[in-house]
């Protein structure tokens, strides 16, 4: 298992550019992985590791997928959150602030998109202008959800049609993992249900 995870760390981090030989891989090489606990979601179970390189700790996941993140504020029920948000964004055909659906009648041109959700994040905080952190269109229901930062704010939210979620932490992680980390959270406290709403 903790070779496995190696060897695809290896290929991640680069380790084949610099003429090392993969027969080297083993349970603690490149990367000493300390076990740290396991997560399950429905009937997935995932196995986690913290390794780390150039002073930057990460989690490794080995489960259905194999991945790894940077630690960063996120302690292990954080993650959990993350991975649960992550599925359950998931299960939509999502359409990102980045992507243009040329002829899609359904998905709106990018700036009406982003204009979007500016109206949701004025609902919350009228008076305020702000930021589009993260911003996806949920094709599937025709839903919207984002992660914003209100100006003169030091937090972000999650708006949504149905949606909203104040001070989300993790100012050192990506917009999309807290994003997912805020989802997740929903979910835990029986707001959302994985399963198309």
């Amino acid at each position: 298992m903790k070779r496995d995870l190696n060897q695809y760390l290896y290929y991640e981090f680069g380790f084949d550019d610099e003429n090392e030989d993969d027969a080297n891989v083993s349970d603690n090489r490149p990367f000493d992985l300390e076990f740290v606990g396991e997560i399950r979601i429905n009937n997935e179970v995932m196995t986690i590791y913290l390794f780390e390189s150039d002073n930057e700790k990460y989690y490794a996941i080995d489960g259905p997928v194999i991945s790894y993140f940077p630690q960063g504020s996120m302690n292990l029920d954080n993650l959990r959150r993350q991975l649960l948000g992550s599925k359950w964004i998931a299960q939509f055909e999502i359409v990102n602030l980045q992507t243009v659906a040329l002829g899609d009648p359904i998905v709106l041109p990018t700036e009406e998109r982003r204009d979007y959700i500016r109206n949701l994040a004025k609902k919350v905080y009228p008076e305020k202008t702000c930021d589009i952190l993260e911003g996806l269109f949920l094709k599937d229901i025709q839903e919207y959800i984002a992660l914003v930062k209100y100006e003169q704010d030091n937090n972000a939210h999650i708006i949504g049609d149905r949606i909203t979620v104040r001070n989300i932490p993790f100012s050192d992680l990506s917009p999309w993992r807290r994003l997912a980390a805020g989802i997740g959270k929903l979910i835990e406290d029986g707001k959302l249900e994985i399963g198309k709403q």
